[in-house]
């Protein structure tokens, strides 16, 4: 009788101990889902965040290459200005000498 009551005392051990076992790894999946879930949020996060400094980052490079075209437009035009000032100029000179 003392051999069954300490095998079922066993088996009862047994058991308590697997389910001990199985509540404490469900408590660890659910701590890991929650780790790997802010894992994932804080990724998806820095993925944002880099994404809107690469899009702050192309703006730039917009605005900067509209305004070195802008100041390369006004270049190029103040040199055609001196450039037909200067044929003005070879103009009335053409005339001069024609005329005296």
């Amino acid at each position: 009788m003392s051999r069954i009551l300490h095998k079922i005392e066993e088996s009862l051990h047994n058991r308590l101990g697997q389910k001990k076992e199985k509540q404490h790894g469900e408590k660890q999946k659910l701590e890991h889902g929650v780790s790997n879930k802010k894992e994932k949020q804080h990724e998806e996060k820095q993925k944002s965040e880099h994404g809107v400094s690469n899009m702050i980052k192309k703006w730039m490079n917009k605005v900067t290459n509209k305004i070195h075209q802008y100041h390369e437009k006004k270049k190029n035009k103040n040199k055609n200005k001196t450039m037909n000032e200067k044929r003005d100029e070879n103009e009335k000179d053409d005339k001069r000498r024609r005329s005296s």
